[in-house]
């Protein structure tokens, strides 16, 4: 192994244990079912079914279901290092997902 992977592999480490933090925050506090999934360079918990949040760095992103006059995705972010902060911000878009899903406007 080397040097540079190692120490790829000790900083994910954090983002990781991290991650886990976020998804028991999600299912104690809010009732969310969250899944873990740790890469080389990115961790992801998958919220629901439908809901992606990208860590890497010290931030947590995902994205807010809207685009900005250009077409890009805007994106909401929290730090890593507040998994209860993060936790109340996700599961209100979370929810925001279920209800657009329950008026039948489609998959957003």
């Amino acid at each position: 192994m080397t040097a540079l992977y190692a120490s790829l592999i000790a900083d994910l480490q954090p983002q990781t244990e991290a991650a886990e933090q976020l998804r028991d925050e999600l299912a104690t506090a809010h009732g969310i079912t969250a899944a873990v999934h740790a890469m080389e360079d990115v961790t992801v918990v998958m919220v629901g079914e439908r809901l992606a949040v990208w860590g890497y760095g010290n931030r947590w992103r995902w994205w807010t279901g809207q685009t900005n006059s250009h077409g890009k995705w805007l994106y909401d972010q929290a730090v890593i290092s507040n998994p209860s902060a993060a936790a109340r911000l996700i599961a209100a878009r979370h929810t925001e997902l279920i209800a657009s899903q329950s008026e039948g406007s489609g998959r957003r």
